[in-house]
């Protein structure tokens, strides 16, 4: 595969997808959309149940996903897993936390947050 730079240069890839009414499914439709396509223009794709199936079918060069960078930093700084950086697709979305009312750990809560800022 030569080097993709534009969400077009993917199309032809397997991608491995969440199931309908998961969170990370929805925000990659939503900015799908924004580009004028939809997971079905892929010319293949299949949907995956959980996270860590999709991490271990991309071990196996089964496909490319569209994951929280997070939830594979490790699998990057190992390079068991390379990130695909697009000029034209960038994923960003609000992130909400949400806790009990006068909690003992609301500066906890805070301070955990602010870091997301």
């Amino acid at each position: 595969m030569k080097e993709p730079h534009t969400i077009h240069d993917l199309i032809s890839e397997h991608l491995l997808v969440r199931e309908k009414g998961s969170g990370t499914r929805n925000i990659l439709e939503q900015s799908l959309i924004a580009h004028g396509l939809h997971i079905s223009n892929f010319t293949h794709y299949t949907q995956v149940e959980n996270m860590h199936t999709i991490m271990n079918l991309l071990k196996k060069d089964c496909g490319i996903s569209f994951l929280y960078k997070i939830a594979v930093e490790k699998e990057l700084k190992s390079k068991e897993l390379k990130e695909i950086t697009l000029d034209d697709f960038k994923l960003q979305h609000d992130f909400d936390i949400i806790w009990q009312k006068e909690s003992i750990y609301a500066d906890k809560y805070l301070s955990i947050s602010e870091e997301f800022i």
